[in-house]
């Protein structure tokens, strides 16, 4: 089953989605290598749409809202 369909959402916001996964710069203050040795992933961000079920103004992914 298609789940577009259920939930109201277009299905180019279910289908190739992508992430961009980085490792950010120091800070220009920042002389030290302490807290750098992380990465980050950051999701790639969609218009939005009206729900028409609810006819709230939806998003496709929650991910687009967490820094990780």
């Amino acid at each position: 089953m298609d789940i577009s369909t259920l939930s109201g959402v277009p299905e180019e916001h279910i289908k190739n989605r992508l992430v961009r996964i980085f490792k950010p710069s120091k800070n220009a203050m920042q002389s030290g290598t302490d807290n750098t040795h992380h990465w980050e992933m950051e999701f790639e961000t969609r218009e939005r749409w009206e729900n028409p079920l609810m006819g709230w103004t939806s998003r496709s992914v929650r991910q687009a809202q967490v820094s990780m």
